[in-house]
């Protein structure tokens, strides 16, 4: 009896989505990242209509469960439940690094009886996510679980470097296995939105990045420290009337300004751009003479918006700035039939998880090692969401 399986992923910067029909694979790749939320499920519903056939026919749903990005992973996790709960179907998580080695595997070597392959997936930062699998026996086995790395980290673990490495150049064979008289190495591209490379891969893409100016969104999004948190807090001094607009690129001068004066790890001027150029709802805050004193980026998702970055200048902190640009913020959620606001913080941040308390957040998970801290250490992230609006799809996660 011929199977009806759906299967998406959406960890990595790509968005796939296969369905497999009376024995027909029919399939769909598109940009994924912050975009997936949006259009996950339109896709499947076209998948599903070109392969005509419909969800109630579905025997299964298979998606990819990370690790990955945190945005991308909570709408492959939302969808997949809210498919299988709606219509009493199995679920079944893959390891989205795992579906990159078969990938691979089906590339370089398909009718080989054993294969060993080592897979990266940037995880920004100067860091990867990386694993190791084998192929025997006609099954898989994980050699090394997937884990974040340091690129450094990472280029020790695999010193003695897999026969094969996946990432975003393709599978290839790594320098030593060709210096043991290996075959030549393999280039086939990259597909169904695998993401990564291997160290050295990551490390180009890393300098690449630096030398466009452009650079993926840092692990520390959404977070308000201390300095953030002093400028939501109302005092005594008078604070003149603002004017809040879209920020433009012409911004960005002052905008890197403010921002690599607060942190201690700021977004690269690359960060601003890319949020501009995807469209996040990205706002500044001009006081009356003209100058940028702070700004407000967050991203929206199907029925959600992720706080990204809430900033103040220096100068201008003690004002309540950053509440007047939590309560706009606030506002066009609700205005725009927004269910949920999310955002993280860091856990040692206990100022800014109290400011969030009182305006209404609730804790709701931790993420380990999300943020860097000095001394090439992580520190925990704590989730926190607010209800803007009230109803059946409020807080799904």
């Amino acid at each position: 009896m011929s199977r009806c399986l759906l299967a998406f992923d959406t960890s990595t910067e790509r968005m796939t989505v296969a369905l497999r029909v009376q024995g027909v694979d029919h399939l769909h790749d598109a940009p994924g990242g912050a975009a997936a939320s949006a259009a996950l499920l339109p896709a499947i519903h076209r998948l599903l209509d070109t392969a005509g056939t419909t969800l109630g026919a579905l025997d299964a749903i298979a998606f990819g469960r990370g690790p990955g990005a945190f945005t991308g992973l909570r709408t492959s996790c939302a969808v997949a439940q809210g498919l299988g709960f709606g219509l009493g179907r199995p679920l079944l998580s893959i390891d989205s690094l795992l579906l990159a080695a078969e990938d691979a595997r089906r590339q370089a070597a398909p009718r080989a009886a054993e294969f060993e392959v080592g897979v990266a997936m940037d995880a920004r930062m100067d860091e990867a996510y990386a694993g190791r699998y084998r192929w025997r026996g006609g099954r898989w086995q994980v050699l090394e679980a997937p884990a974040l790395y340091t690129l450094p980290a990472l280029a020790a673990a695999w010193a003695d470097a897999p026969p094969w490495l996946a990432g975003a150049g393709g599978v290839r064979r790594p320098p030593s296995a060709r210096a043991r008289g290996a075959t030549p190495a393999a280039r086939a591209r990259p597909r169904g939105g695998i993401a990564g490379a291997g160290a050295a891969g990551l490390r180009r893409r890393r300098d690449a990045r630096r030398r466009a100016g452009a650079a993926h969104l840092p692990a520390r999004q959404g977070r308000l420290d201390d300095a953030r948190t002093r400028g939501a807090e109302m005092n005594a001094r008078a604070t003149p009337e603002m004017q809040a607009r879209p920020m433009r690129t012409r911004d960005l001068d002052a905008v890197m300004a403010i921002e690599t004066g607060v942190y201690g790890f700021p977004w690269t001027r690359g960060n601003f751009v890319d949020s501009l150029a995807a469209g996040y709802r990205c706002e500044v805050l001009v006081e009356p003479a003209g100058a940028l004193v702070g700004y407000c980026i967050a991203m929206a998702g199907v029925g959600e918006l992720h706080l990204l970055n809430l900033t103040v200048a220096p100068a201008w902190q003690g004002r309540g700035l950053a509440r007047e640009m939590l309560d706009g913020l606030e506002a066009h959620g609700r205005g725009n039939g927004f269910a949920t606001l999310w955002l993280e913080v860091r856990e040692s941040n206990q100022r800014a998880r109290a400011l969030y308390r009182r305006r209404g957040f609730a804790e709701v998970g931790l993420r380990r090692g999300y943020y860097p801290a000095p001394h090439s250490t992580r520190e925990d992230a704590v989730v926190m969401s607010l209800r803007l609006l009230a109803g059946p799809g409020d807080g799904v996660d």
